[in-house]
């Protein structure tokens, strides 16, 4: 061979080259593979910081469009949006699946990998008060944070189109490094989880779903974890919840107006609205807080075999409660709700995460349950009966409230911006293989 180059090789780089993938061909399968996957990571976490400005852009535009169920606003354009977000991210088969309220989005990504996961995502998001807040809640506008850094501030941003939207960027990432994920995703997505997501299991029990989760070996939903300096919490359950409507009319409690009235006659007219501020009293101790509703923790321990029709239940107890206190003509309207949950933390998803957030630098605290709610009973139960949770660093809060935000470009070294919590994802992924 003579001392031209070669490619992009002369002599010595190529001996030096041949010599090496003559070694890597003396590891072991296993060794072997764990190097091509290191090499595969490494190119796919290259990608990451030349899509910064894209990912930004897409979150904007996702926070632009809210789907809120509780007013019927942008529904079919939400789970649509949704459906093209996922199809951009590589997943295949996705469709709507229509429901008894708002519809969910299935998908499936299939990347020929011996281990199946769960996603769950929700395109919905909480009502909001232009008024309220520093910076339009539409707008997802960049702004400074004193101690943190650049956030994107708007209504969803971390609840939960931040986190998501990370997720989807750390799939676009493989797309541009032309590489597979080393493991096979399942997604399912709601719109109503704002509203105790009354008809999500009708979306997790369609057929073809269900089929797929069957394949899964846990379920999880990408979340912004670390708190202001940098900590991080791995939950192992949630509480249940419940949504209903409490109505007092004037007809029903037999006194005053049937219809509505001018305020001046409300010194002659009994007030059936100051009657359900008296109802709502009863319903705490004088704390405020504390449940006055007789029977209310009968079943919180241990959860039954008759758990699906717990909340149901609550909700009779509480009509038995205001009828004993004077009120049997407050209508109660359940209108959505769930059980909680409950995961080991021996299984491979929650062990997964822990070692995980240790690699990424960050000493987990293992919680039993979040203070907040989400319907990973669904997964957790029969008849798939999978481990499910949180994963994703990366810091926001505000969820239902003003200023809501998500951290972009963070002015602390512990606390990871929007690229170190999509590189997050990409680690989670590889360490699930």
């Amino acid at each position: 061979m003579s001392d031209t180059i070669v490619g992009a090789f002369n002599r010595r780089d190529f001996v030096r080259a041949s010599m090496s993938a003559a070694a890597l061909a003396a590891l072991p399968a296993s060794m072997l593979a764990a190097a091509e996957a290191e090499a595969d990571k490494a190119a796919v976490l290259a990608q990451i910081p030349k899509m910064h400005a894209e990912n930004i852009r897409r979150l904007q535009e996702w926070i632009a469009l809210p789907s809120i169920a509780a007013e019927n606003r942008n529904y079919p354009q939400g789970p649509e949006y949704m459906a093209q977000l996922a199809r951009a991210a590589g997943f295949t088969g996705v469709k709507l699946v229509p429901t008894s309220g708002k519809p969910g989005v299935f998908g499936r990504l299939d990347a020929g990998a011996p281990t199946t996961v769960g996603i769950y995502f929700m395109y919905d998001v909480k009502q909001f008060v232009p008024e309220e807040w520093s910076s339009p809640p539409l707008e997802g506008r960049l702004v400074q944070k004193a101690g943190l850094g650049t956030v994107c501030m708007g209504r969803g941003a971390v609840n939960q189109k931040g986190p998501e939207n990370s997720f989807l960027s750390a799939l676009m990432a493989f797309k541009s490094a032309s590489r597979k994920l080393p493991v096979n995703l399942v997604l399912v997505c709601e719109g109503e989880e704002e509203i105790a997501s009354p008809h999500f299991s009708q979306i997790v029990m369609d057929p073809q779903v269900l089929a797929e989760l069957k394949k899964c070996n846990g379920v999880w939903m990408p979340e912004a974890a670390q708190d202001r300096d940098g900590g991080v919490q791995v939950n192992l359950g949630a509480k249940g919840v419940v949504e209903l409507e409490l109505v007092s009319s004037g007809e029903k409690w037999g006194r005053g107006p049937k219809h509505d009235i001018h305020s001046s006659l409300e010194a002659a007219v009994d007030s059936p609205s100051w009657h359900l501020v008296q109802a709502l009293n009863t319903l705490v101790e004088k704390d405020g807080h504390t449940p006055a509703v007789e029977g209310f923790y009968d079943k919180v321990r241990p959860l039954t075999a008759q758990q699906k029709k717990m909340i149901e239940d609550y909700a009779a107890k509480l009509k038995a409660h205001l009828a004993k206190h004077g009120f049997s003509d407050v209508e109660v309207n359940m209108s959505g709700g769930y059980d909680p949950t409950q995961t080991d933390p021996d299984s491979r998803l929650i062990q997964t995460q822990l070692a995980t957030y240790r690699h990424l630098g960050a000493e987990p605290l293992l919680w039993p349950r979040l203070g907040g709610s989400w319907p990973g009973c669904v997964f957790t139960g029969p008849p798939l009966s999978l481990p499910a949770g949180h994963f994703g660093m990366g810091h926001g809060t505000g969820a239902h409230a003003p200023d809501e935000y998500y951290l972009i470009e963070s002015t602390n070294p512990k606390v990871q911006g929007l690229d170190g919590a999509v590189a997050s994802f990409v680690e989670y992924l590889y360490a699930l293989a």
